[in-house]
């Protein structure tokens, strides 16, 4: 139940961060194209528009993508202790971006950088926060038995 507990969260986590990045990359790279919000038609004027973008624009995006996956990898390692939450939350990242990048009209190079966003992301944040292991499972040191002279 952590375990998905840690997942939710950190996909939360992860959203928050990119949608936080994405309006400052808007106010430090301001676009003159107006689109309709979460219709079709303001999809149709997102891929109309994307080409137009300055590359900041496009750059704050991908970072946007890296730093969701920086921050969910580490809210739900954080939370489940285990590195595998934090994978679970960057490759879910890594799958948005990867369908992100077959709806939008991206040059390659956008493309690639795009993919490895989330997955370096979450590789830096799993590394940001320590694993913690049961006490059970612990390693013990055992003292070696004395050696009796032949």
């Amino acid at each position: 139940m952590r375990g998905v507990l840690a997942i939710i969260v950190g996909i939360l986590v992860g959203f928050v961060a990119i949608i936080t990045v994405g309006v400052l990359g808007d106010l430090l790279f301001p676009s003159n194209t107006q689109i309709d919000g979460f219709t079709s038609e303001g999809a149709e004027q997102l891929r109309a528009a994307f080409p137009t973008l300055p590359v900041g624009a496009k750059l704050a995006l991908v970072l946007s993508w890296f730093a969701g996956a920086l921050t969910g990898a580490m809210a739900a390692k954080g939370i489940a202790g285990r590195g595998w939450a934090a994978w679970t939350v960057a490759g879910f990242f890594a799958v948005y971006v990867l369908v992100t990048t077959m709806i939008l009209p991206m040059p390659g190079w956008l493309q690639a950088i795009a993919v490895a966003a989330p997955l370096i992301g979450g590789l830096i944040g799993n590394h940001l926060v320590r694993e913690r292991v049961p006490a059970a499972t612990a390693p013990t040191t055992v003292a070696p038995e004395p050696q009796a002279d032949a």
